[in-house]
């Protein structure tokens, strides 16, 4: 009889424990497992990836760092880090890429840099500079679980290039402060078209800045230049690995003549210009 209670009691407590188990989505361990609770890296990488599913970017970027601690070239995680970066700071970089593409097949699309009007502009910038500096990192040094080529990777990033380049165009004083800053010189609107103090680059007069103000835009569009050429670079990469038959492979051909022939060329003009002033 005492075998008997005890096995009864033993019946019970199973029964109690399946049926409290048995509410955690239909895993019946599902309630011994507390997010990052367990400290190894392909754990932490499943939290970040759920957390990233559940809207929760903050702790999707917590959890990738902690994996980044132990093992900095670990390309899932960058990726994770770069694209919970950006989701906390409001930027739907899907939504980018789509409009990015449109508007290199139809010229009366919004354009790349027009999806900035409803975000904090500020915030966005600190968070596509980081994402920027993770996705290089897969490419240069990752671990290979994501390979180098990969066509999601080297399009975001070319994208992220180009944005990053025009925001550190903008902030002129590198300030951080984008938006409604009167110290800043230059501007780049929707359609990539480049003004210093209004005026396009065609008319711009360099002799209208000091000599310190024409060597830092110089130093500015310089490194904007070799962001641009970089970005391309990964947009023909993400071209290439897609495939030269696709037709989503000829939009990112699309967007990478635009990229080279609307901003850079402005660039170039605008270097030139400086150059011969000083």
């Amino acid at each position: 009889r005492k075998k008997e209670g005890k096995m009864w009691r033993i019946g019970i407590f199973l029964s109690l424990l399946l049926l409290i188990s048995g509410c955690q989505n239909g895993n019946i361990f599902g309630w011994v497992h507390k997010e990052g609770a367990n400290k190894s890296v392909e754990a932490l990488l499943a939290d970040a990836e759920s957390m990233l599913e559940n809207d929760k970017p903050t702790d999707a970027k917590i959890y990738a760092e902690e994996i980044l601690k132990k093992d900095p070239d670990n390309s899932e995680a960058l990726y994770i880090h770069a694209q919970a970066t950006l989701q906390e700071a409001g930027f739907d970089i899907g939504g980018i890429i789509s409009d990015a593409i449109k508007s290199a097949d139809d010229q009366s699309a919004d354009s790349l840099l027009q999806t900035f009007e409803n975000m904090d502009i500020n915030q966005v910038a600190l968070a596509i500079d980081t994402a920027v500096n993770d996705l290089k990192k897969i490419v240069t040094e990752g671990d290979g679980s994501i390979s180098p080529d990969d066509v999601d990777v080297n399009l975001n990033l070319g994208i992220l290039k180009v944005l990053d380049a025009a925001l550190d165009l903008v902030d002129f004083d590198d300030d951080n402060v984008i938006i409604n800053d009167t110290d800043d010189l230059i501007q780049i609107d929707e359609n990539y078209n480049v003004t210093i103090n209004g005026e396009p680059v065609d008319t711009f007069d360099p002799n209208t800045l000091s000599d310190e103000e024409k060597n830092k835009l110089l130093n500015d569009v310089e490194q904007a230049i070799t962001q641009v050429e970089s970005a391309a670079d990964n947009l023909l990469t993400a071209a290439e690995t897609a495939g030269a038959l696709d037709d989503e492979n000829a939009s990112i051909m699309e967007l990478k003549k635009s990229v080279e022939e609307d901003l850079k060329t402005q660039l170039e003009d605008l270097k030139t210009k400086l150059q011969s002033s000083l």
